[in-house]
């Protein structure tokens, strides 16, 4: 029976030691192996936190995801983003301040982890303009301004064949007023790929600053052909058209603008002044019309409307529309005048 037993007397000081330094290494490989898992557990969960705008949550997961991971550069980049995203909501302008400063902590492990990765300079720059906007003064904003510039101008040089880098330091040399910088990075976006109608746009606005107005309408019309639906290109047209005098060519680019939004009131009333203008009273009207119903207590509206209906022979519709109004709004001097002066005209 003793022969089958394990005894422990017979075991050597060298066996001892190789079992513990077996069991030891079991341990350790077990530990790094189980700290990515909750290190990705972690950033899962922040993922999910952040997705749902629970930023301070997120940020506590992504804590634990780069104290678990702290090799991992992706983890410290949404660890940044959260605590960017978390900033910009504070409004207590400290917290605001302290939160983008532990974003720049962020963005700096990930330089220090990945120092050919444009994306980390590019919110360096990113999170230096913000706090210059947020400074106790204007020297400490120049000094983040600076450092904004320098990272922008990092992230593009550290990419530089990416039209995405070379347009975000062009936008940055724009904001500061270094107009031909700026020309020469929306020209080298365009360079790499002519689809940006954000670099047009922006040339067209630093071309209409110079006064040079061929140059300025044939960026307009660039961003209109390469990117029809950028956000603003009708309006930004028309605009550029009225400055012109020319209201027969502004005309057309604000109608599709209130075709593409029925309720931009700002373009409606403006359309309608071009055609008041051009004495094209039958649109003039059906556009005063709309506004009639956007804002019904408006007494200006209602008398432009009521001339126009008038000006296009169309007196009972004008006076129904005055009286429709008094209706509602007895105490309208304004139109009970202009009521009873078209009464009087008629009778």
């Amino acid at each position: 029976m003793s022969n089958t037993l394990f005894d422990l007397k017979k075991v050597r000081f060298f066996d001892w030691a190789l079992l513990v330094i077996f069991w030891g290494i079991v341990l350790i490989l077990g530990v790094l192996f189980y700290h990515p898992f909750l290190a990705e557990r972690h950033y899962r969960d922040g993922f999910n936190f952040d997705a749902g705008q629970r930023y301070r949550y997120a940020i506590e997961e992504f804590e634990q995801a780069v104290s678990y991971a702290p090799w991992e550069s992706q983890y410290w980049m949404a660890l940044g983003r959260s605590y960017e995203s978390a900033a910009e909501k504070e409004t207590h302008k400290e917290e605001k301040v302290r939160l983008y400063n532990q974003a720049l902590r962020c963005y700096d492990e990930t330089v220090a982890l990945d120092s050919k990765n444009p994306w980390h300079y590019s919110r360096l720059g990113s999170v230096n303009l913000s706090l210059a906007g947020v400074a106790a003064n204007q020297i400490e904003a120049d000094t983040y301004l600076k450092k904004a510039e320098f990272y922008t101008r990092k992230a593009a040089e550290t990419d530089n064949q990416n039209p995405l880098f070379q347009l975000n330091l062009a936008y940055f040399l724009h904001r500061l007023g270094n107009f031909d910088e700026a020309l020469t990075y929306y020209e080298k976006t365009l360079a790499y790929d002519d689809r940006f109608g954000e670099a047009y746009y922006n040339m067209a606005d630093i071309y209409r600053r110079r006064k040079e107005n061929d140059k300025a309408l044939n960026a307009y019309l660039s961003v209109l052909e390469k990117a029809p639906d950028f956000p603003g290109i009708n309006v930004a047209l028309s605009n550029f058209y009225m400055e012109q005098q020319d209201l027969a060519k502004a005309a057309p680019y604000l109608e599709r603008e209130i075709q593409n939004r029925p309720d931009y009131a700002e373009g409606i009333n403006n359309l309608g002044a071009i055609y008041y203008q051009l004495e094209n009273w039958d649109r003039a009207a059906e556009l005063y019309g709309q506004l009639v119903r956007l804002y019904p207590g408006n007494e200006k509206i209602v008398l432009i409307y009521a001339q126009c209906l008038s000006m296009d022979g169309k007196s009972t519709a004008a006076l129904a529309a005055l009286e429709d109004f008094l209706v509602s709004y007895p105490e309208a001097k304004e139109v009970r005048s202009k009521y009873q002066q078209f009464s009087r005209a008629r009778s």
